[in-house]
């Protein structure tokens, strides 16, 4: 039996505040909107904003870098009795930091890290405050899923995850896309490619999901091609939107793999970020996976039909690895030792590595053997 998670009520539609304002005004007369540097500077955005909401009382907190669960607090504590709902206006991080927020307004406990997996003991109970997503990349799919990552440097990358933090509402508007650094939308790209890959690969079976991750594979090749050639028309943005939103669905049904087994420590380790993780270890780690399928007679028709929709080569892994491994080298995306990853990492990053839904069991020699290729 497939099960489907929540999935949030959403808007297809070129960002227009008033849009926007007809939703949420059910919601409150005060609003957090966490937003992104980038859109922040952005000249003009948020005196637009301001001026359209002019009947919501709008107070403004730029998110830098991964959200961090003491930075939540210090905005809970001064937001706490002055905002009815909160506003998520970025990438995946100001989503997650937006999300943690809008859980943690109304929480008995003092710090987020009570409800963080591994990390605290304590049950989530509260009921968050609204909130609304407006994602500017289509990366990690935050705005669709209910937990919330949040890191400590050095330390940790885990979730406050319940399902009471799904969005109360998401705006998925593509013209965000086209405003974003060149590396910004690649590495982001990868992210939402490793999502749909580890997904439908995952050793969680639904039915739903293989489906609605079959409809979209068939225009990846083309869409990836036309990124790494800088020729992307409206209509890829839109589908790169799309896709986004996709995965953030399959990974909340199907969970994921190896390369965010990964991604985790490796993000609390380094300061890579997320994305640019994803697409350095896509290719290797598929590889493995793969390997070890076949070695342990294993089905590998997943990745077969992952090549025949992407690539119309039936039952050819091999070309589907070979496509893979071409798009980590034109991505040029930067080495993960530019971000602090050395040698005497991989140890501790493979010891922190729980495979759950990966497809293949690999040891941990594999799992070093693949880090080394990082170095």
């Amino acid at each position: 039996m497939s099960n489907i998670a929540q999935i949030p009520k959403t808007i297809f539609d070129k960002y227009d505040a008033q849009v926007v304002i007809d939703q949420v005004s059910k919601f409150g007369s005060s609003a957090l909107i966490c937003i992104s540097r980038f859109h922040h500077n952005k000249a003009g955005f948020t005196d637009n904003i301001l001026n359209k909401f002019n009947k919501i009382d709008i107070s403004f907190h730029i998110v830098t870098g991964e959200p961090n669960p003491y930075d939540v607090d210090s905005v809970v504590l001064k937001y706490r009795d002055s905002v009815d709902f909160v506003i998520a206006i970025g990438g995946g991080s100001v989503v997650d930091f937006s999300k943690a927020v809008a859980g943690m307004l109304d929480a008995d406990v003092k710090s987020v890290d009570e409800y963080i997996e591994g990390v605290g003991l304590s049950k989530y109970s509260a009921n968050p405050r609204p909130f609304i997503a407006i994602p500017t990349t289509a990366g990690t799919g935050a705005e669709v899923t209910k937990n919330s990552v949040l890191s400590v440097a050095g330390k940790f990358k885990k979730s406050f995850r319940d399902d009471k933090l799904i969005s109360s509402l998401v705006v998925i508007d593509s013209s965000f896309l086209q405003t974003l650094p060149d590396d910004v939308l690649k590495y982001t790209t990868m992210d939402c490619l490793t999502q749909i890959i580890e997904s439908y690969t995952s050793t969680v079976k639904n039915i739903f999901i293989d489906l609605l991750i079959e409809s979209t594979l068939e225009d990846i090749a083309m869409l990836i091609n036309n990124l790494l050639q800088n020729n992307l028309t409206q209509k890829d943005y839109d589908k790169m939107s799309m896709l986004g939103y996709i995965s953030g669905i399959a990974l909340a049904n199907c969970g994921l793999g190896i390369v965010h087994s990964f991604a985790s420590p490796l993000g609390a380790y380094t300061t890579a970020p997320h994305g640019v993780i994803c697409g350095k270890l896509l290719s290797s780690c598929t590889k493995e996976n793969i390997l070890w399928l076949k070695e342990n007679n294993k089905n590998i028709q997943k990745y077969e039909k992952l090549s025949m929709k992407i690539l119309g080569d039936a039952n050819d892994t091999d070309n589907l690895l070979k496509w893979l491994e071409n798009i980590t080298q034109q991505t040029n995306l930067k080495d993960l030792t530019q971000y602090g990853f050395n040698k005497t990492l991989i140890k501790k990053v493979v010891n922190e590595v729980k495979i759950k839904t990966n497809p293949a069991v690999l040891d941990d020699e594999t799992l070093i053997n693949i880090l080394q290729t990082l170095n």
